[in-house]
């Protein structure tokens, strides 16, 4: 990117979170899995992946409305955590009929977590997870994952997604990898249990190992108790 560029392309970035209150389209609150896909992120328009990532995470994830982040900063992080997700995993949920959002899964590799943009309290939150991920690691590991976000309308669309990462890692990934997500125990423990991951810890788990207890961040153990790490390992 030429310096001429620069100032262009992060005017881009700042009209894009001005504009993001703009009405997204509605689209079901509980679509029948029949009338939605779930499709490569290269088959949606960025621009409106990044303001629907962003706002309805802003809105529904304790991990982040818990912390908050400006608005403004969480905005370009996210743009540019898209602009380095792992395309071969990462997916999206849309409406057939009118293309309409209804949810998101971005996979990153946990080697490059280090490298992203993460000012002021999203740099703290990245110093936690990565110290999380670390304890994770298997030993003579080939590739690291991570589902870091996943916003959806619906429980079948969340569970849908997860199964398509899920079947994308299981038949691409190197012997050896894993791929990590965050989740509610209470609603999704046996549906993850069923395609293999292993539950490795628990905000309401206290042994000295667990660094992965989002209490430490500031939220609340009404939220921590049942936000789990979920590992899932290719042999």
């Amino acid at each position: 990117m030429s310096p001429s560029s620069v100032p262009r392309a992060f005017a881009l970035v700042i009209l894009a979170a001005v504009l993001h209150k703009t009405e997204i389209k509605c689209a079901p609150v509980n679509p029948q899995p029949k009338s939605f896909q779930i499709v490569p992120v290269h088959a949606v328009p960025f621009y409106k992946l990044v303001r629907y990532f962003t706002t309805q995470t802003e809105r529904r994830d304790p991990k982040v409305y818990e912390l908050n982040i400006s608005h403004f900063q969480y905005y370009t992080h996210i743009y540019h955590a898209w602009k380095e997700a792992n395309t071969q995993y990462s997916v999206v949920a849309v409406m057939k009929k009118t293309h309409d959002f209804i949810g998101a899964n971005m996979v990153y590799a946990v080697n490059d977590l280090t490298k992203m943009y993460a000012p002021d309290t999203i740099g703290d939150v990245l110093d936690f997870v990565t110290t999380c991920y670390k304890t994770l690691r298997t030993s003579n590991h080939s590739v690291g994952l991570v589902s870091t976000l996943r916003p959806y309308t619906s429980e079948s669309v969340n569970k849908a997604m997860i199964r398509e990462v899920t079947n994308r890692f299981k038949q691409t990934a190197p012997t050896n990898s894993y791929h990590l997500l965050w989740e509610n125990s209470t609603t999704m423990n046996s549906f993850l249990m069923d395609l293999s991951y292993e539950k490795m810890f628990c905000g309401n788990s206290t042994i000295p190992e667990n660094k992965c207890d989002w209490t430490s961040m500031g939220l609340p153990p009404a939220v921590t108790n049942s936000l789990c790490i979920y590992r899932l390992v290719k042999h």
